[in-house]
């Protein structure tokens, strides 16, 4: 769930080799039978490393929040490694963008100078070509007259070096309260964000959600779900056009709706209706469109010491009459969809390890998320992201794949077919 400019991600721990599988036909008897699915060679890199990394260097910091291209040539990430760009020197979380073809690593949290920004970032949306670069900063000093004090929304141009701060009203005003850019639509034409508003909990909270166009400026609100109030997670068409999002009430225990919408609008086209949720440690809710706007795809998966532990996956069409295909799997935390919606990429526990797996219509589920030779990492992923062709992952995890340093998290870009053909 998203509040505010918060993002709480619900991750399993120790609970993770406990669980049980619960679809005989997705079901993974082992690692034997996990390495049969990542058989063969496949392109693999640590995206998470300085342009020119020496013989002897060692990260200082973990990485996290990827974002990849639709072409899998830019990766962004947030970092708190302050030794992947010359000109970090804040000591603080920035976000940074690394070309997988010309193996440069480019600060994107920057002044107009240049110059590092004076306080954290966190990477939240890239457009497909890899252009654009959405992120939230509490710095003041990425634009001119930045004196809020709270946390805004930037992109920044990688072709003409430049930030814009999108945490705007359609007067061009900056909004006098903590605002979060939490999506960005692949053309990079759009902006989803939301306002925090004062609420008696001891967490921000998200207000309505807010879409803005980078060419004329017009924010349109979008409308809450079921009179909910806590904005969760969102995903916007490749155009802007349609958004998915969920919405959520609090404290206690929350019931979830989720939507697509269409975003000139407000008209709801398909309502996926409200859901039961406990927080806990491995609670998971999310929802995903295509970059096409036809299909959405819907995650729930609820985890109970007493109870079985299962995750479901609602695939549909955007505003058809037809039923959606549910898809059970293990305990799964989030599910990507390619351009088209024909397939899925699942964050997943296989055979007790949380995973990247590719879900094509096929079985068993291909895992993606290994070494360049196919072996499963030994650790867990934390988060990752499909690219618009559904030829990339990338992700982050704390296994060393390239036989590097294993300490902090690290993201790596890996190909989803076998082909150790690279990025272009």
């Amino acid at each position: 769930m998203v509040f505010g400019q918060t993002s709480v991600m619900f991750r399993i721990r120790s609970l993770a080799p406990t669980l049980r599988k619960r679809s005989a036909e997705r079901s993974l008897a082992g690692l034997a039978v996990l390495a049969l699915a990542t058989t063969g060679c496949a392109w693999l890199e640590r995206s998470s490393v300085p342009t020119t990394p020496p013989p002897s260097w060692t990260p200082h910091g973990g990485g996290s929040a990827p974002l990849v291209s639709k072409s899998g040539r830019y990766v962004a990430f947030t970092s708190d490694d302050r030794t992947l760009a010359d000109n970090d020197a804040n000591n603080a979380t920035d976000v940074f963008v690394r070309d997988n073809v010309a193996k440069t690593t480019e600060l994107i949290s920057a002044t107009p100078t240049g110059a590092s920004a004076n306080a954290a970032s966190r990477a939240t949306g890239m457009s497909d070509d890899g252009r654009y670069v959405l992120f939230n900063s509490v710095a003041s000093d990425l634009v001119a007259g930045d004196t809020d004090g709270a946390s805004d929304a930037f992109v920044r141009d990688r072709q003409t070096v430049t930030n814009t701060i999108v945490s705007v009203g359609t007067n061009g005003v900056g909004i006098d309260a903590a605002v979060g850019g939490m999506a960005m639509s692949g053309d990079g034409s759009t902006v989803a964000m939301c306002t925090q508003v004062p609420n008696p909990f001891p967490i921000p909270v998200c207000g309505p959600l807010n879409l803005r166009r980078s060419d004329t400026g017009v924010i349109t609100v979008m409308p809450r779900l079921h009179d909910a109030k806590l904005l969760g997670f969102v995903r916007l068409s490749y155009d802007g056009s349609r958004v998915a999002y969920t919405d959520g009430t609090f404290p206690g225990n929350t019931v979830v709706s989720a939507a697509v919408v269409d975003s000139a609008t407000g008209v709801v086209l398909t309502d996926l209706g409200t859901h039961p949720f406990e927080f806990s440690d491995a609670a998971a809710i999310n929802i995903d469109i295509s970059g096409d706007g036809s299909t959405y795809a819907f995650t729930e998966s609820h985890h109970h010491f007493d109870s079985a532990r299962a995750g479901t996956v609602t695939v549909g069409k955007v505003g058809s009459a037809n039923p959606p295909v549910v898809h059970t799997y293990d305990w799964t935390r989030v599910a990507r969809l390619n351009a088209d919606g024909s397939v899925l990429a699942l964050h997943t526990l296989v055979a007790g390890h949380e995973v990247v797996a590719i879900d094509d219509g096929s079985a068993p589920l291909a895992v993606v998320s290994a070494d360049s030779r196919g072996a499963v990492l030994t650790g867990h992923v934390i988060e990752f992201d499909f690219s618009a062709d559904g030829r990339w992952v990338a992700f982050t995890t704390n296994s060393a794949l390239d036989g590097g340093d294993s300490f902090y998290s690290a993201v790596y870009t890996r190909s989803t077919a076998q082909s150790l053909k690279p990025p272009t």
